[in-house]
């Protein structure tokens, strides 16, 4: 009988966790699968805790990591990939807007071919084989986008359509500026192309400077009476100024991405864990 793993992260969803799990066992019940639910508290400040403290007694194939703080998404997930014992994983919110009903399609899935890139709309609701999880558990990177990620080790994919339900319970707790910091992290972490961009512009922006400087000469030469105006001048400052910033700000941003990683910091620090064997905890 095969096993599936079932990552979960949780951060505040004290009233969605019993739903989620109770979901999914409908739904995979025609299947013959053997299940293990790994549910990560990701620094939540209600009884999510509690909560799962208490499944896991009454259910011995629910697990409960608690992370120390709130590390994010991606490493909440990443710390129940490292602590998932299934022949595959599957990775999913607990908001129930992953809806369980696509997981028996997820399955059936499996040996299916698709494109390397990114699929549009794609999320972290995703079944990753054994063998493509522990090779993503060799990566020691400390921002891992694990969208890209999957995709750029060149495995066989295959994409799974849904319409995705209203959240259940409470609110979303991945606002814009979570939203923008996972985009951000996406590009430092798969291109290099913004600090080219930022050559270019610069460079586009000297060339105009020294056709203007040749224009302005080349009106002198030929008679023309030129008044240095105060506003142009202040203007050119401006300019140039905002496209140095700007070009610092590109360079800066990935100087900070290897700050990050020359730290060697833990992805995340397990507080505590529930239903778990001694020599699987971490």
């Amino acid at each position: 009988m095969a096993t599936v793993s079932i990552v979960i992260p949780c951060y505040n969803e004290e009233d969605n966790i019993i739903q989620i799990k109770e979901a999914i066992c409908e739904t995979l019940s025609g299947m013959a699968l053997d299940l293990e639910f790994i549910f990560v508290d990701d620094g939540s400040k209600d009884k999510t805790w509690e909560v799962l403290s208490h499944l896991s007694l009454a259910d011995s194939r629910v697990k409960g990591l608690k992370l120390s703080r709130n590390f994010g998404h991606q490493s909440a997930i990443l710390a129940g990939l490292h602590h998932a014992r299934g022949d595959c994983v599957i990775s999913m919110d607990c908001d129930l807007q992953h809806p369980p009903s696509v997981l028996p399609e997820f399955i059936n899935k499996f040996n299916f071919l698709s494109d390397y890139k990114i699929a549009k709309n794609a999320g972290d609701f995703r079944l990753l084989d054994r063998r493509v999880l522990d090779k993503i558990l060799q990566f020691h990177e400390t921002d891992l986008f694990l969208r890209g990620i999957v995709n750029w080790m060149g495995f066989n994919v295959a994409h799974v359509p849904y319409n995705q339900p209203p959240r259940l319970h409470g609110d979303t707790k991945y606002r814009l500026g979570k939203m923008l910091g996972l985009a951000l992290n996406g590009i430092v972490s798969f291109t290099s192309r913004p600090l080219y961009i930022a050559f270019v512009t610069g460079g586009i922006f000297i060339i105009f400077s020294l056709i203007y400087i040749i224009f302005i000469i080349a009106r002198w030469l030929m008679g023309f009476k030129i008044i240095l105006g105060w506003t142009s001048i202040i203007v050119l400052i401006l300019l140039s100024t905002g496209f140095q910033l700007l070009n610092l700000g590109v360079i800066g941003v990935y100087l900070a991405s290897l700050y990050k990683e020359t730290k060697s910091r833990p992805r995340f620090i397990i507080w505590d864990s529930v239903g778990l064997n001694n020599e699987n905890k971490k």
